[in-house]
């Protein structure tokens, strides 16, 4: 990450008495803007407002995660933020993902202040913000600090939600299913005999037997099955663990 340069004397004038952000574009350049001024698109290109110290006896683990939804290197303070990002990835719901997009600064005595851990350019056009906090951690105290964090937002039409930890099962099928992103792991005629092969009420075991039968390279098969299900050609049940009897079925049945 580069070093942010210092802001120019004209952004100074704004910390005085009123909200802002600050956020560090692609070049590094540290810019500072009141909040309706904020350039959504110029946010999606930033990088990390913060980078959270690695220290000794750290309980949380921190450092990049890869995210395939535009090829970007995120950083994450936490495991819990790390699956979060696969988690959105597998929703396809997404074009757009930074991480510590921008602090956001209130005009308050106390001089407070917030980097929500994500920001996101939907499919449908809206951006959002997102942060995450496992349930045990999601206080009164904290669910205050988001609700506030959330209405400046939507002062200025930009969204927020929470995320939070996915059950162990959901987790392990999402890091699974996500090795399908590996370079060389997917073979493009494989993934094509399945697609093809699939018929309404299979099951992963029907499938793979099916593509057995057909002479379909057998270190290949479940990696089809998986790279379509990460796809969403399949819908399947997540919070069950996947297996050969999980029921592959069509989006939107």
């Amino acid at each position: 990450m580069r070093k942010p340069r210092a802001n120019t004397s004209e952004d100074k004038r704004i910390l005085f008495g009123q909200a802002y952000a600050r956020f560090i574009d692609a070049e590094g350049v540290a810019t500072i803007a009141l909040p309706h001024e904020l350039d959504a698109g110029a946010i999606l290109h930033s990088t990390p407002a913060r980078e959270s110290p690695n220290f000794p006896g750290q309980r949380n683990i921190t450092g990049y995660v890869f995210s395939g939804i535009d090829g970007n290197l995120l950083w994450r303070e936490s495991n819990v933020e790390a699956i979060c990002v696969l988690e959105a990835e597998y929703s396809h719901r997404f074009v757009g993902l930074v991480s510590q997009p921008f602090d956001y600064r209130y005009n308050d005595v106390t001089h407070s202040w917030h980097v929500p851990d994500f920001f996101g350019l939907d499919i449908d056009g809206t951006f959002s913000t997102f942060d995450v906090k496992e349930r045990s951690a999601f206080t009164s105290d904290v669910r205050s600090a988001m609700a506030r964090f959330a209405d400046a937002m939507e002062d200025i039409g930009i969204g927020h939600a929470m995320w939070h930890e996915p059950s162990l099962v959901r987790r392990h099928n999402l890091r699974r299913l996500s090795r399908v992103r590996l370079p060389g792991i997917v073979h493009e005629p494989t993934v094509q005999a399945a697609d093809k092969l699939w018929n309404e009420g299979d099951t992963y075991g029907d499938l793979e037997t099916k593509m057995n039968s057909a002479g379909c390279p057998s270190m290949f098969v479940r990696y089809a099955i998986e790279f379509l299900i990460w796809h969403r050609r399949f819908e399947v049940e997540l919070e069950q663990r996947l297996c050969l009897d999980t029921v592959l079925g069509p989006i939107g049945g």
